[in-house]
């Protein structure tokens, strides 16, 4: 149990403003939040409205051409209330520091001088959590983009625990329960998801791309590229697997990454790579594993448990942020998403990915 003289520690570091480390690829990012809108789709979770989204869209803006950087929010005062709430509430015997994340700022290209083509940045896909908002990895996002990737982050309406459009309006999620004994209803979500995707192809023009994510947005990585023929791979961050790709694997280039899963002790996994071998045996895929990670290895509260001082709670890191700092998780990510996006969608060599290498002996080739 965390002690009251840490709590209030952590506390007290709610007051000042705390910066994210500054992205470690060669370009500086712009941040855009965007709603779409598809007007021939009646919101499966809502009969009464067409289906709404709010994405998130970096753009990696060359060195010199960026004229301008605004240190911003992490979140939205109103999220990151709702997120404090939300975290401490879950993390109640754990001491969360209720209005960390208002405090929680980040650097960003606002100003351009010249915008390159779109063309010339390739397009990948990040999928979220289960109820997870989007905002949640902005950081990540950002790490990736500055390599000179565009990423896009997508939140889901009524699945995506809080979403708030341009307008101000606040939906709330929990449709899609986090209950793996209810099959019916996580599968339906996970095609609410696929569906979502291809709009998102279609009202950004993205003819190729790769889709990764992590947990359920793992499992939508692999659901939309078993189906989706502008994916061209995926990848999926310690996800169960879920739907039909457990039984029939996918016909492109894959990857399940992981901190806690492994395709010895779960079924989905397991699963996934009997069909591969048997349906697709020729179909390059790869099982990755990260020491010393765990399943909140990949996403931003991993980083901030790094400048914050979280990682000073024993409790906290041994039950939510895991013992691989935040650093170390973004560093080989970094490079592995970089050398596969490369391999899959570019046209490149494998990489890091042809064999275990000495420049990251914490990753395992399991598969």
């Amino acid at each position: 149990m965390a002690s009251t003289v840490l709590v209030a520690a952590l506390a007290a570091t709610t007051a000042l403003a705390q910066v994210f480390p500054s992205p470690g690829g060669p370009f500086k990012v712009q941040w855009e939040n965007k709603e779409l809108i598809d007007a021939h789709r009646v919101d499966p979770f809502n009969s009464s409205r067409v289906r709404r989204m709010m994405i998130s869209h970096f753009t990696p803006v060359a060195k010199p051409h960026c004229t301008r950087t605004c240190r911003i929010p992490y979140m939205p005062d109103q999220i990151a209330t709702i997120e404090d709430d939300i975290l401490e509430s879950a993390f109640a015997d754990f001491g969360w520091p209720q209005g960390l994340l208002s405090g929680l700022q980040l650097d960003v290209c606002c100003g351009v001088s010249k915008r390159a083509k779109a063309s010339k940045f390739p397009t990948v896909l990040f999928g979220t959590g289960l109820n997870t908002t989007r905002l949640w990895y902005t950081d990540f996002a950002m790490e990736v983009a500055s390599l000179g990737y565009q990423v896009i982050v997508m939140d889901h309406p009524y699945e995506t625990d809080v979403v708030q459009f341009p307008d101000g309006e606040i939906v709330f999620g929990g449709s899609v329960p986090n209950d793996p004994n209810n099959a019916t209803a996580v599968e339906f979500g996970l095609k609410v998801r696929t569906t979502d995707v291809s709009f998102v192809l279609d009202a950004l023009k993205i003819h190729k791309t790769v889709y990764f994510g992590h947990s359920f947005g793992g499992a939508s990585a692999a659901d939309a590229t078993r189906v989706e023929r502008r994916i061209h791979a995926g990848l999926n961050l310690d996800g169960f697997l879920w739907g039909p790709v457990v039984n029939t694997g996918v016909s492109k280039p894959f990857i399940n990454f992981s901190g806690q899963l492994n395709s010895t002790n779960d079924e989905s996994w397991k699963g996934f790579y009997q069909a591969q071998h048997q349906k697709h045996p020729h179909i390059w895929t790869r099982e990755l594993h990260l020491d010393k990670s765990s399943h909140g290895s990949f996403w931003d509260l991993s980083i901030i448990g790094d400048f914050t001082g979280l990682r000073e709670n024993e409790d906290l890191v041994e039950y939510v942020l895991g013992e691989l700092s935040g650093k170390r998780a973004v560093e080989v990510l970094r490079a592995y998403l970089d050398d596969f996006i490369k391999f899959a969608l570019l046209g490149g060599k494998e990489g890091l990915l042809a064999g275990e290498s000495t420049a990251y002996p914490d990753v395992t080739f399991i598969n």
